[in-house]
């Protein structure tokens, strides 16, 4: 029998939720190795395109690393602000749902994203850290700092809304 893609895409989802919400739970350890693992190999879109792998997730804090790729950079060879955006993006959202989750079985959607690009990256590794600034029942302000060998080289301010999951509604 064939598998089916909703299938396979709402356990994927059932899993990372569930990561998600034992890292949000008051006192929780860090996500652990597997945990990430099974985060990591969940997603599809922008963190897949963009090489983005979860180092650390807790409900204080959200770090992933990227390798620069060709397919980052603009013409002239600097890494694309797109590229800082989405990274920016990924991380914070991920943040923001673990709060959603904790209060009601919610995930975080990004509704707004300022960065800011404070030295051009070339290549290497992009190291991306997301803390809190505010957590609410409503929205969340996430602060966003990324780094090349220790050095600031763009930083994000990203704010969500909490939506239902497709899951809390049946789908």
């Amino acid at each position: 029998m064939k598998e089916n893609k909703a299938d396979k895409g709402s356990e994927n989802l059932s899993e990372m939720l569930g990561v998600l919400a034992r890292c949000a739970a008051p006192g929780a350890k860090p996500a652990t190795v597997a945990e990430l693992d099974v985060l990591n190999a969940g997603f599809a879109g922008p963190e897949q395109w963009l090489g983005l792998r979860y180092t650390s997730i807790s409900s204080e804090r959200v770090e992933a690393s990227m390798v620069v790729q060709q397919c980052h950079m603009q013409p002239w060879g600097d890494v694309h602000g797109g590229v800082y955006a989405m990274c920016a993006e990924s991380v914070a959202s991920i943040l923001a749902t673990m709060g959603a989750i904790a209060a009601s079985k919610t995930h975080a959607v990004g509704v707004t994203n300022s960065t800011e690009f404070l030295t051009p990256v070339r290549s290497g590794v992009l190291d991306v850290v997301a803390t809190p600034v505010r957590q609410g029942y409503v929205s969340s302000l996430i602060d966003v700092a990324m780094f090349q060998r220790d050095k600031l080289v763009a930083v994000s301010r990203v704010r969500t809304i909490q939506k239902p999951t497709q899951q809390a509604h049946g789908r």
